[in-house]
This record gives structure tokens, sequence and C-alpha cells, in this order.
């Protein structure tokens, strides 16, 4: 498909839903490729102060029957409140996004009634572009994004809420930061530059005390060890 543009209503400008049974009976969509030239929703495209953007770019709906083992293949996502987002019953799929900008938020995986989205692969590049932006919101578990994140919020590059667990993340640019809500703080973060000493980190636990690492970046503990030598005459 080319550019899909929806200028007036603040709906979806792309919803993948699937609504009748197969000939086997079941209501789903599975094994499908989606290619889209770009989806502009109908808020601001050059972004103009003031301006309220709306419209959902993507909405994978899976309300009715489940969506798994699809690769969706989109080459821009402008002008939109949420860029994509990905509903309980969604699991598996491969989504693949050149640039989303220009949203208030990018990509939406779960929320907080049916956080219940996991297993996607997804590569992107998210750019907010105007104030009160923010990149990613994960409810869901056990997905891996590749994601370039920029141009939101102080700590919204990319958010994890209460409910989400064990997400992998590999991130080429993240200047703005993460909030970290998860209730279980099993994520990872793998990023491609050195992070050095910039992690906030607990102080060094005393003997027998345990200290979990909250940050979804992995740490290096580093503990030194003095020896003391004394020599005594007689």
């Amino acid at each position: 498909m080319g550019l899909v543009v929806n200028t007036r209503s603040p709906g979806t400008v792309v919803r993948v839903q699937p609504t009748s049974k197969e000939p086997d009976n079941f209501c789903c969509l599975v094994a499908t490729t989606f290619e889209f030239n770009g989806m502009i929703g109908a808020g601001s495209v050059w972004g103009e102060e003031g301006s309220v953007q709306k419209s959902t770019g993507l909405l994978m709906d899976a309300s009715e029957g489940g969506i798994s083992g699809n690769k969706v293949l989109v080459q821009e996502i402008n002008a939109c409140n949420i860029g994509i987002e990905l509903t309980q019953g969604c699991h598996g799929n491969h989504v693949d996004v050149t640039w989303i900008h220009r949203t208030s938020l990018g990509i939406k995986i779960g929320n907080t009634q049916a956080p219940d989205v996991s297993a996607h692969v997804i590569q992107a590049t998210v750019s907010g572009d105007f104030p009160q932006a923010s990149g990613l919101q994960i409810f869901g578990r056990r997905n891996f994004l590749t994601i370039n994140a920029h141009s939101h919020d102080s700590g919204r590059n990319i958010i994890f809420e209460e409910l989400a667990h064990d997400n992998l993340i590999v991130a080429t640019n993240l200047p703005n930061g993460i909030t970290n809500l998860a209730k279980t703080s099993t994520h990872r973060i793998i990023p491609c530059w050195p992070i050095g000493f910039n992690i906030p980190t607990p102080n060094f636990p005393t003997s027998g005390e345990t200290v979990i690492n909250e940050q979804a970046y992995q740490i290096e503990v580093l503990r030194r060890i003095f020896f003391v030598s004394a020599t005594a005459s007689i």
C-alpha cells in the first residue's frame, strides 16, 4: 500500500483487525505481510506551536481475534497522537518502521487493563519533535526492540509501566533517558555507547544485605579489596 492519510478524523489511520472466522472456524490474522509508504494522522505535519496531534497511525486490534506471526513494514508515521499501538492478543509480530515522528507517543505496547502483549520484534526510529512527547510506553512482556529514540521530554524516551517485565531493548540513541515504573524490574537495555558512571546505583551493601539493581541497564560491580600487612619485632 502507498501513503494512507487521515486529515479529518481523530480515529485510526490504519486498523489491522480480524473480525470474521476462516474456514477452520478461527478468527485470527496470521502469516501476512503489510507494507506501507506512510501513515499521516489528523494532527500537524509541521508541529506548529499550539497544535494538537490526533489519530493513531497503526492500530493492531486483537479484540475480536488474535494477531500473530505477521510482518509490518512502514516508512513513515507522522502527525498522530499515537504512532503504533499493539493491543492484548497481539503476539510474535515483526514491526519495522523507518521513522515515527511528530507524535505525542511513538509506540504503545499494551495498556493497564490489558498488558498481555508479548514476543514482538520491533525496529524503529522514534522522534517526538515537539513538547510533552514520549517515545515508547511499554506494558507488555518479553518483547525485543531495536530503538533509536530522541527529541522527547526528559525521562520519556522509554517508559516501562508497572506491569511490564522481561523486555529487551538494543538502543542506538536515548539522550532523554528512561522512566522505570515496573513492579518487577527485569528489563534490559543494551546501549551502543559506553554508559560509564552515569547510572545512579545504590550504595554497596553491608555483609549479608541484599540489594537489587533497579536500573534496566546492566551494571558491573567493582569492589576494592585492601590487604594490610603488619610486621612485629621482638
